[in-house]
């Protein structure tokens, strides 16, 4: 009794060897048949990704009634918010998944982003913050640096060249 993978093999074996013609199945004039392939629900999910996390939902954030101030915090914030959102659904459409930029990216969304600027906007937090208000627009602008700087890092690591390990000679010093 043959296995399922010999059986299959078989079976793509004699389709292989049949005519290949111009009017011949898997010919030349006939389009191969190609899967639904996730590029074409990557484009159909982009547009509706890219603005719901870094228009729709932070401006139903920013639409909040609240006592918050408008300043150079809020407006640094919502720059923040929609960096994170607009790189988050980068990694997300990315066809290349790289695990520990999506976590990244996703905690700076939703821990630097969206929470704070929620906590800006209605004037709350649930600590109280120590200090002027001047500390919190340094420690935004520095998480922006930060990253951007994240970004830069990763943008040259894909460029760097792979090297690759050559074992050691062993028994070659004597």
């Amino acid at each position: 009794m043959a296995s399922v993978h010999t059986s299959a093999r078989g079976e793509a074996g004699g389709a292989v060897a049949g005519p290949k013609g111009p009017g011949a199945p898997g010919g030349p004039l006939e389009p191969p048949e190609r899967p639904i392939a996730w590029s074409m629900l990557s484009r159909a999910l982009s547009v509706p990704l890219i603005l719901g996390l870094v228009c729709f939902l932070p401006a139903v954030i920013a639409a909040q009634p609240g006592s918050g101030v408008r300043d150079t915090a809020y407006w640094l914030q919502l720059v923040l918010t929609c960096y994170a959102g607009a790189r988050l659904a980068t990694m997300i459409l990315s066809t290349r998944r790289r695990l520990l930029q999506g976590v990244f990216w996703m905690f700076v969304y939703i821990a630097m982003g969206v929470a704070p600027f929620a906590q800006v906007v209605i004037g709350q937090t649930p600590t109280p913050m120590v200090g002027p208000r001047q500390d919190l627009v340094t420690a935004i602008a520095m998480i922006l640096v930060g990253c951007a700087a994240y970004d830069l890092g990763a943008l040259l690591a894909s460029r760097r060249p792979l090297r690759r390990r050559t074992p050691a000679a062993r028994g070659s010093g004597g």
